[in-house]
């Protein structure tokens, strides 16, 4: 039974030497792999560096390259996002700017029509940002295929038993001239 007033475990701390050693062993090994070094290769030449262990290994390597990319994609996105962000509030303000023109708020006063398109497209590129079409489109259906089975060669079964697509595969035999049956 643990006591109410016992204190946490403390974050861990994303600077401790440890992580900041296995973070730059990381991009060492990004940078090594981007020059074109096997892992093979980054594993050889890492196991030479201090405080780097001499077991080491090519999965050891790779696990470090996958590592490092994956918090460079991270990074990228939370700069996507971030960028999305300040479009998206840029954008509102504009709107806000030009709405009061573009719809006055007394029935006396005649729109601004330049307000009124430039309001439309302020509307349009925050919907594009936003990929709204995609809310509304319709799901694509799958092309049918009027094929007999039987004539397919035993090659072009093979490819769509292995998960190619069956239209690319009857495509590329039509193109190539070897028809449908060669088994």
């Amino acid at each position: 039974m643990t006591d109410s007033n016992t204190l946490s475990e403390p974050p861990e701390n994303p600077a401790a030497p440890i992580k900041v050693r296995k973070i730059d062993r990381e991009n060492m090994a990004l940078d090594l792999r981007k020059q074109g070094a096997s892992y093979r290769r980054i594993a050889r030449q890492l196991k030479k560096q201090d405080g780097i262990s001499k077991n080491y290994s090519e999965g050891g390597a790779y696990g470090d390259v996958m590592n490092a990319l994956h918090r460079l994609l991270k990074k990228q996105k939370e700069l996507a996002e971030e960028n999305l962000r300040i479009d998206l509030d840029r954008l509102d303000e504009l709107f806000a700017k030009f709405w009061p023109r573009a719809v006055p708020a007394s029935p006396d006063k005649p729109p601004d029509l330049l307000a009124a398109s430039f309001v439309l497209s302020v509307l349009d590129k925050r919907a594009n940002l936003l990929n709204y079409a995609s809310l509304f489109a319709a799901p694509r259906q799958p092309t049918a295929l009027n094929v007999d089975v039987t004539k397919l060669s035993s090659e072009a079964l093979k490819r769509i038993v292995d998960g190619e697509d069956p239209i690319s595969v009857i495509a590329s035999l039509s193109a190539s001239g070897t028809g449908a049956s060669q088994a």
